[in-house]
Parts: C-alpha cells; sequence; structure tokens
C-alpha cells in the first residue's frame, strides 16, 4: 500500500529533495531541482518511491563559431523540466550512508537565442539517469548525485540539440 511522502515527518505538498546541478554539454547549464516524493515500498533500509521533480536553468559559457560560416554565436540557451518516475533509497543507519539511483521521463522546454536574431523554443520529451551517494545527518542526507540526460529520438537537428542534456552532475539534499 503506497504510504505518502507525509508518513516520515515532511508533509506530501512540499518538496522532500533539492538538487543543484550543472550539465556539462560543451555548454555548462546550471540546474535547480525540488523533488517530491512518495514511498511505494519501504523495508527497514530500503525504499522505493515515485518521484515527481521540475526546475532547469540557464546556460553559461555558450558556444560561439556556429552555423554553415562559423560566424554565429548562442547568446541564451534555458532548459526546464517536469519530470516523474521512480527511484530506489537504500540507508544504512549505523554508517549513516546512503546511496539511491532515479530514472525519470518528461517534458524538456528548452529554447535558444543566436547573435543574427534567431530563437528556437521548443518542447521535447527527455529521460533522466541519476544515481546518487551521500551521508545522513537526522532526517536530511546530503550528497553528490551524477548521471545523464537523454532526449527522445526523433528531435529534429538544430543548432540547439546538440548542447541539450547530456552528462550530469551535482549536489542534492533529501530530506524524510
Amino acid at each position: 500500500m503506497p504510504v505518502a511522502a507525509s508518513a516520515k515527518g515532511t508533509p506530501a505538498y512540499l518538496p522532500r529533495g533539492a538538487l543543484l546541478g550543472t550539465f556539462f554539454n560543451t555548454v555548462v547549464t546550471p540546474q535547480l531541482r525540488l523533488t517530491w516524493e512518495f514511498t511505494m515500498v519501504e523495508r527497514e533500509k530500503n525504499a522505493l518511491l515515485l518521484v515527481l521533480e521540475g526546475g532547469g536553468g540557464y546556460g553559461v559559457l555558450l558556444p560561439t563559431n556556429l552555423g554553415p560560416t562559423g560566424m554565429l554565436s548562442m547568446t541564451r540557451l534555458y532548459q526546464l523540466t517536469a519530470l516523474a518516475g521512480v527511484a530506489y533509497h537504500a540507508d544504512y543507519e549505523d554508517s549513516r550512508w546512503h546511496w539511491g539511483g532515479q530514472l525519470a521521463t518528461g517534458p524538456l522546454f528548452y529554447g535558444a537565442k543566436f547573435s543574427d536574431g534567431f530563437t528556437e523554443d521548443k518542447v521535447w520529451p527527455m529521460l533522466e539517469a541519476r544515481a546518487q551517494v551521500g551521508l545522513r545527518y537526522g532526517a536530511t542526507v546530503y550528497g553528490l548525485s551524477f548521471g545523464w540526460a537523454f532526449t527522445y529520438p526523433g528531435l529534429t537537428s538544430s543548432l540547439t540539440t546538440p548542447y541539450l542534456g547530456g552528462p550530469m552532475v551535482g549536489i542534492f539534499a533529501d530530506r524524510k
């Protein structure tokens, strides 16, 4: 029987986790994400969770020398997500170690602006896989998260496409 996050002390309407991470895909895109978690199955040290996550960020260190002549520059890039999926968390109270992972999918709202005035604003589905390791202090786990975000096949190639998603690393906090 599913148990809402509030059974652990955090009300279900409040996010249980936050991630401050960065996509590294030639372009560096810092990300801020908030995560709502709902326990589906819980055992002594393990939990299977339903996760809902939202957030995103804006690109920094944008590419230049784009286009057929190499004269275009990207002047803006944003990547915003709304993801849903499953997560697994394992906590070892005797050592405070925590590890886990999540697999989530949802829309990637993205857009870019270029030095010639051209803009691109689109939505495309994305799949993200992340792992995490950390230490528990009281009811909160702090740690490192790393993973990869993929756009689904069929995305029309454009100047923006190669810079979407990619490898991601960050720090997280997750509260029971």
